[in-house]
């Protein structure tokens, strides 16, 4: 086993793994010999990436915005030495104004970008700190830094993801654990385009992942040290000394 797989292996759970960065995600940790648990709603397209890796893998459809998920996803990973929990969902499919979505989208997103992500961190991640190694990547987004219209509820969800990252990085580096959030702008992915137009969100089946994203390069060398990744601006890198823009795993 090489040094990488030796650490965050050797099973990562991916969360949010159909395509896009999930999807890249999933191929470069293939590429490093991790075995890769894919978590996501849409079954044959995670079985489609599946059949393509060159590693062991597991397919777990699950909506990350049930009330259970966290439970269900756990369970459904107890029987794995799991190294690594990459947590990417959590897109939102609305950018419009809060108080023109249906409160039970709101609440659903609150649960699939908090509630479960907190479940995660608390049941595999402390399966990952009882094991002395591994790490623990929050995909959270520029939105994360500044409230903005249309997207209220949204920043408010990655905000909570980035904080979350940034104290579990302050706890658990002591004990051998990576933790980092990983700042996204905007990606061509399914639901973000489905909040432009339905058009477009067709349009974003037929674009390809690309092998290798800036997120997946980032996450291929076990040099981990930690904090948040990729700050999209001057001001943010401001905010907080803990704000590291020279990524750790690059």
């Amino acid at each position: 086993m090489n040094e990488f797989a030796d650490r965050y292996g050797p099973w990562a759970v991916i969360a949010g793994a159909s395509e896009g960065t999930g999807a890249a995600f999933a191929e470069a940790l293939a590429a490093h010999g991790v075995d890769v648990v894919l978590v996501a709603r849409r079954e044959a397209a995670l079985e489609e990436l599946a059949s393509r890796l060159p590693v062991s893998s597991r397919v777990v459809v699950l909506d990350l915005s049930d009330i259970d998920a966290g439970d269900r996803l756990a369970a459904a990973t107890a029987d794995l030495d799991v190294g690594l929990l990459v947590f990417n969902a959590g897109a939102d499919d609305h950018s419009t104004p809060m108080l023109d979505q249906p409160l039970d989208d709101l609440r659903a997103l609150v649960r699939r970008n908090c509630s479960t992500v907190l479940d995660a961190c608390h049941q595999i991640g402390g399966r990952i700190v009882e094991r002395g190694r591994g790490g623990v990547i929050l995909v959270t987004s520029g939105a994360a830094w500044a409230g903005g219209g249309n997207i209220a509820a949204y920043g408010a969800t990655k905000a909570f993801d980035l904080l979350l990252a940034e104290a579990l990085w302050a706890e658990w580096r002591p004990r051998g654990v990576d933790v980092q959030a990983l700042v996204l702008g905007a990606r061509p992915t399914r639901p973000r385009c489905a909040a432009c137009s339905p058009s477009a969100a067709d349009r974003s089946a037929s674009w390809p992942t690309p092998p290798t994203s800036s997120a997946s390069r980032w996450s291929t060398s076990p040099r981990g040290r930690s904090g948040s990744a990729a700050c999209p601006t001057r001001r943010a890198a401001r905010r907080s000394e803990r704000c590291r823009a020279a990524t750790p795993w690059s």
